[in-house]
């Protein structure tokens, strides 16, 4: 195994623990502050390690979540069931939030 793959497969199993997060708070709103602080968390995420990640982008982004399959297995895979789709709101919330 080469160090590029290392890093990838470091990288994805610290995205999934952010997601394993989210679902230890799925029975929560996804307007509660606890929940948008996950979502800040994972843009920071993003932006530091794949590529800037602004609000626009995250909302194009929370929506593939939810709708396709890969990333919703991998997601519900990770925090349970309905993570997938509570990540989804909890983005579109934290996107419509005009500030920062």
């Amino acid at each position: 195994m080469n160090k590029q793959t290392l890093a990838g497969q470091e990288l994805n199993a610290a995205m999934m623990t952010i997601f394993e997060q989210f679902g230890q708070l799925k029975e929560q709103a996804p307007a509660e502050e606890s929940v948008q602080k996950l979502v800040g968390t994972l843009q920071n995420f993003i932006s530091q390690n794949f590529y800037p990640c602004s609000k626009a982008d995250l909302a194009d982004l929370g929506p593939s979540y939810e709708r396709d399959s890969d990333f919703a297995l991998a997601i519900d895979r990770a925090g349970g069931v309905g993570t997938a789709r509570f990540v989804a709101a909890a983005i579109k919330v934290y996107c419509a939030d005009n500030r920062s």
